[in-house]
């Protein structure tokens, strides 16, 4: 047939309430006007006065309990009736006659809407005496299915506003904390979009019995809410939000509620896309490129039909909204191509191949199930194209439809067929009853098995295929029942239809590829009509005890022989979430077949119980050792398992599950295959325990889907991973000959590590294998009775780490550590590092590093990390910068101090370490042989240190065995990054501690007259980041001005010499200052120096040098100048003012002050009468 046989049944019911007689109709007056609504439980006054024949409306929310009632007062004797809206039926009604209340009526709403409430004279008359008229709300309806952010109600954006009424009746506070705007007191209801690709949506709301409301538009998860927008009264006083800047694809909640929760009602909303622009999308020659595999956010909100080539003779007519991608045909030549509407009701797609100017359609097809798919979704299954071509997709809405899509395209090389959703893969029937849990097959699986050429039907839809082995030769008869289906009435059932092939034996016979093309041939019966209830009788009618109404949904028996192998497939027309179940006892005996499979199907016909045989096809058997097991996406009820279960092999498909609870153990006699959601707890085990032959492990088993405990127990042969692994719990081989092979797969582990005998029983960690600890509690590692090389092992642990209950060994060439979270401690064990690359362990941090021993293989160069720390101390870390060696590995451990050496007391480098050790403990690193011949830098990044106190220096001390000393040079640090280089061998390593530097960075700076000017010289012992020297010179102490500028030598750990001469000095006193600046712009100056040129030229001398009790100054005329003697250190801070010197003649003075000073570099400075400096001059101390 060419339509479906769709029956309309048109029932007309009166249903009387109370007396019928009583009930009152005398509509006068709607007094008072207006709508009213409550959410509360006392009683509220509408009027004081209304006079018999008045009525008024009330808005009412399915599920709420309500009472009216009137007041007797002066009045008349009253009766009340309640209307519908529209005043065609009676919904309640009462007469009171006593002295207080003349109507009282309690009724529940059956609908949400409004209702009229007609006040009469006892007779239903009118009458102009006042009454009171009170109401309220007895108990509030349950709350709306859009009570909170997370079941937000789907909103359909248009092109422009189409005002849909809405309402907020029985909404309670969803506990979200309050917008910006409005007087939030709860009532809040929820609305949410996608965002498109324009970004622009406007969101506008108008009143109906509600007329106060705010809006607010909110990004985020459902859970986790930002406020992006707010609104209070944009129109009148209802909101309006035109939100613009919206990521594309990005969800967005819709926040409303009445102004201070205070009224219940109906409004009215809409939202729409407001078309500023097309979609780049919107011709052939700018379609959007997609990647094979990933799905595309899509909208043709704002599309047109501007350059679009002929409409494709499959699709409906209407306005073209079109958007175009582009794909390369993958090397297969075959692809799915899948429009999967969000918003977009139907879809409609089609393929092109050539050019943008140049094209011809491939493929096409429609969306609402014809063909294939479920309802709304295309789909496109396409072969034979030319690899690496370019091909074109043009996405539209059926009709005029506009909306938001997802679109994909899939390459089928290599797809296996789903489970009961393909053709190739149906499942086998093995009883003659049997029942499928709600929802019932929905989609077509992986491939597009038919379409509505040959066969009754319009195309597969929401299919479910089954194998018959026919056992005897006789009739074929079964009745296919919803699980919403009575056989003594029809329509109201979820619509099944069916299609029955031949694939092999007697006759005509077809196979899945002719199908696909032809399924006319094989074809025995087919059955598309609008019911539910359906099948193959004798008589081709209903069978006994169903209604005659099902007559048509039958069909006439099908003989069959024995031998025969029949298709049969079962149809959820319009996608219903309600299973069937199917009974083939009415066939001649031994048809169906009753057999004891060696795999079993999960139907959960029964429930979710694993033991239970109805959940399995009816099949009479259970899992067991013997019998593999397959979890398919077809099915419901999901297997939930508690306890200990026995299976061969399992298998759990793609959109399948399984879950397995706390202390519930799957015991596997063969392999596991899980692609679907394998929800274990993790206190649950997956036991691999087949004494013998290869047990394979692969699938999708991380994250949500990791397992358990997993527990391998074999006599022979192994467990071989094939993916990615996570173990929430434990890792056990229980005996030397259980193997568990990783075969290079990454497995991560939350809990311990318990091998049974290091490589023998974990194997096959090769050069990509990895083993990551990511457990929140302390988990243990034991490699077993022999040596276990890991390959790379990733320390990710958020509790207290990792405890070795023996050696962690890292293999040789390719293997690394890589420390993230976590502290690993060896206790009496070592982690054993066997790869001398230098970037195979990394840096580490305060929260991962070893805490004991590291014994690292090196190389005779490279930089290497050596995070090790100890209980105490916790991080430090060392690092060896190697320039030559022939050492084999280090054994490295880091020590607190039992009692700290103390200082130093060695000079070098212009700083004398003169302060306690850093009390954060040392390092131990020793070397394996050849100690001496390494030539290295050192490194200490210290932490935990306590005693910097005014310490200014530091540097790297080491101790091989004769006490702490200095070896190699040294190099600026600061605590906590302690730098050396160029020492050899090996020791302990520390840091020493110096106080203030001594006064030794500008070792000179003077000057004297010449014949052609003034000589100016300076000497630096050191500089650091020094970019130029400034010259600068005046004649009176105060205004200085730039002589020159020299470079000066960055950094410097030597002398270095500067000179420059004034050739404009004049005659009588010049004074001179070093203007010093840093790289980074800083400066400082110098002390002053002066210069006296006369005819005779000035010369100055000091010794001894260096000065060892007393020091002797010349300069002319030096004893009648003198004044006063200050010495400075190197920074130029005062030392001390010198008070025992004296005049030995006119131009030699002697000191004696210089006795007490301590060993280093000063200077001394001679000041005249008025201050001013006179004679500056370098010298040191021994």
């Amino acid at each position: 047939m060419d339509r479906r046989k769709r029956m309309l049944s048109l029932f007309i019911g009166i249903v009387a309430v109370g007396t019928v007689f009583s009930q009152c109709s005398n509509f006068n007056s709607n007094y008072p006007t207006g709508t009213f609504s409550t959410t509360g439980t006392n009683w509220i006054v509408v009027d004081y006065c209304v006079y018999g024949g008045d009525y008024q409306s009330y808005f009412v929310v399915e599920g709420g309990y309500y009472q009216w009632a009137s007041c007797y007062g002066t009045g008349f004797d009253s009766e009340i009736t309640l209307w519908d809206e529209s005043h065609t039926n009676v919904l309640a009604y009462s007469s009171d006659d006593c002295s207080t209340f003349h109507g009282n009526i309690a009724w529940t709403a059956t609908f949400t809407g409004n209702v009229h409430l007609l006040l009469s004279e006892e007779t239903c008359q009118t009458n102009e005496t006042c009454h009171r008229m009170y109401w309220r709300m007895l108990s509030p309806p349950p709350p709306p299915a859009n009570d909170d952010a997370c079941s937000a109600t789907e909103l359909t954006l248009n092109s422009t506003c189409d005002f849909a009424t809405e309402t907020n009746a029985g909404a309670t506070d969803s506990g979200v904390d309050a917008p910006s705007c409005g007087s939030y007191s709860g009532g809040d209801i929820w609305y949410s979009f996608t965002a498109p690709l324009s970004g622009n949506v406007t969101i506008s709301t108008r009143d109906g019995s509600i007329t106060d409301m705010v809006m607010a538009a909110y990004e985020g998860s459902c859970s986790s809410l930002n406020e992006i927008a707010c609104n209070d009264d944009a129109v009148g006083y209802m909101p309006e939000l035109e939100l613009t800047g919206l990521t594309p694809g990005e969800i967005i909640y819709i926040q409303l509620f009445t102004y201070g929760n205070a009224q219940s009602g109906d409004f009215e909303l809409c939202a729409y896309e407001p078309c500023s622009a097309a979609p780049i999308n919107d011709l052939m020659c700018s379609a959007q490129e997609l990647t094979i595999g990933t799905a595309v956010f899509g909208d043709n909100n704002c599309a047109g039909s501007t350059g679009v080539p002929n409409v494709p003779n499959c699709w409906s007519n209407g306005t073209v909204n079109s958007t175009w991608y582009q794909f390369d045909a993958p090397v297969g030549g075959a692809v799915k191509i899948r429009v999967e509407p969000t918003s977009l009701a139907a879809s409609q797609v089609a393929l092109f191949t050539g050019s943008c100017a140049l094209n011809s359609t491939v493929a096409c097809a429609q969306g609402a199930g014809e063909g294939c798919g479920s309802t709304g979704t295309s789909d496109l299954y396409v072969d034979g194209l030319n690899p690496g071509s370019t091909y074109y997709i043009m996405v539209d809405g059926v009709e005029d439809l506009t909306g938001q899509y997802h679109v994909s395209v899939s390459d089928m090389a290599g797809v296996s067929a789903q489970t009961g959703s393909d053709c190739s893969s149906a499942i086998p029937i093995c009883n003659d009853n049997f029942s499928v849990a709600d929802p019932g097959p929905q989609g077509t699986g992986n491939y597009c098995d038919f379409n509505a050429e040959g066969n009754c039907t319009g195309g597969e839809r929401n299919s479910l295929w089954y194998q018959i082995d026919v056992g005897a030769t006789g009739d074929l008869l079964f009745t296919l029942t919803p699980n919403d289906g009575n056989p003594t009435s029809c329509g109201s059932e979820t619509d099944y239809d069916f299609v029955l092939w031949k694939i092999s034996g007697s006759g005509e016979t077809t196979d899945c590829g002719t199908m696909a093309t032809d399924a006319s041939q094989g074809l025995l019966a087919c059955n598309y009509s609008g019911l539910g209830v359906t099948g193959i009788s004798d008589t081709g009618d209903r069978p006994g005890g169903y209604s005659n109404c099902f007559n048509e949904s039958f069909e006439q028996a099908v003989s069959v022989n024995e031998g025969d192998v029949l298709l049969l497939v079962i149809q959820n027309y319009e996608g219903s979430t309600n299973g069937f179940s199917i009974d083939f006892s009415d066939s001649d005996n031994g048809v169906v077949p009753s057999t004891n499979p060696s795999t079993l199907y999960w139907s959960g016909g029964s429930s979710d119980n694993w033991d239970d045989q109805g959940n399995w096809g009816g099949c009479g058997v259970t899992p067991s050792c013997n019998v593999d097991v397959v979890i398919p996406s077809s099915a419901g009820n999901f297997p939930r398992l508690t306890d200990d279960h026995y299976v061969k092999s399992l298998t759990i498909e793609d959109g399948a599950s399984l879950e397995l609870v706390s202390g519930g153990t799957l015991n596997l006699c063969g392999d596991l295959n899980s692609y679907g959601t394998l929800d274990a707890s993790k206190n649950s085990t997956i036991f691999f325990n087949n004494a013998t032959g290869t047990q394979n492990l692969e699938g999708d088993l991380t994250g949500d889907n990791a397992i358990g405990n997993l527990t391998i127990n074999k006599m022979s042969g192994s467990v071989q991973l094939n993916s990615t692994l996570e173990v929430q719990g434990d890792f056990l081989t229980q005996s030397p000959t259980s193997k568990f092979n990783t075969n290079g797969n990454a497995v991560y582990l939350g809990g311990n590590f318990r091998n049974n005998d290091g490589a023998q029983t974990f194997r096959g960690t090769s050069t990509t294998g990895t083993l990551i600890f990511n457990g929140d509690a302390e988990q243990t590692y034991a490699q077993g009775s022999s040596t276990l090389n890991l390959n790379h092992v990733v320390i990710d642990n958020s509790g207290a780490g990792i405890s070795l209950l023996s050696d962690l060994r890292i293999k040789n060439n390719t293997g690394s550590l890589t420390l993230t979270n976590g502290v690993v401690k060896t206790d009496v064990h070592d982690v054993f590092f066997r790869n001398p690359d230098h970037t195979a362990l990394n840096e580490g941090n305060p929260n991962s590093y070893i805490e004991g021993t590291l014994i690292r293989y090196i190389n005779p160069t490279g930089l290497y990390h050596l995070p090790v720390g100890s209980a105490t101390t916790g991080y430090q870390r060392a690092d060896v910068d190697f320039h030559d060696n022939s050492i084999t590995y280090l054994t490295v451990i880091h020590s607190p101090w039992v009692s700290n050496p103390g200082s130093l007391m060695e000079a070098e480098c212009m700083t004398l370490y003169d302060l306690d050790a850093l009390d954060n403990g040392y390092f131990t690193i020793t070397a394996n042989t050849n100690a001496t011949s390494a030539e290295y830098d050192i490194t200490l990044f210290n932490q935990s240190y306590t005693n910097v106190g005014t310490a200014s220096g530091w540097t790297v001390m080491k101790d091989s065995g004769a006490g702490w000393m200095l070896d190699g040079q040294c190099e600026v640090s600061r605590a906590d990054t302690v730098y050396r280089t160029g020492l050899t061998g090996f020791s302990k390593f520390a840091t020493a501690q110096a106080s203030n530097p001594l006064p030794i960075e500008l070792l000179s700076f003077d000057g004297e007259p010449l014949e052609e000017g003034n000589l100016i010289r300076w000497v630096t012992a050191s500089e650091v980041n020094n970019d130029y020297f400034t010259l600068e010179s005046c004649t009176n102490g105060r205004d200085f001005e730039e002589l020159t500028t020299l470079p000066g030598a960055g950094f410097s750990s030597g002398e270095m010499y500067y000179d420059f001469i004034d050739l404009h000095a004049s005659n009588g006193f010049t004074y001179y200052r070093l203007k010093q600046t840093d790289y980074d712009g800083t400066y400082t100056y110098s002390d002053l120096i002066v210069v006296e040129r006369k005819d005779h030229f000035l010369t100055e001398a000091s010794w001894p040098n260096p000065v060892r009790d007393y020091m002797h100054l010349r300069m002319s005329d030096l004893g009648s100048r003198a004044s006063g003697l200050t010495i400075l250190d190197i920074t130029g801070k005062v030392i001390t003012t010198a008070d025992d010197w004296s005049v030995l003649r006119d131009d030699v003075i002697i000191i004696r002050d210089t006795q007490y000073l301590n060993p280093g570099i000063y200077f001394i400075e001679v000041l005249d009468r008025q201050g001013a400096s006179i004679l500056h001059r370098r010298f040191a101390k021994d």
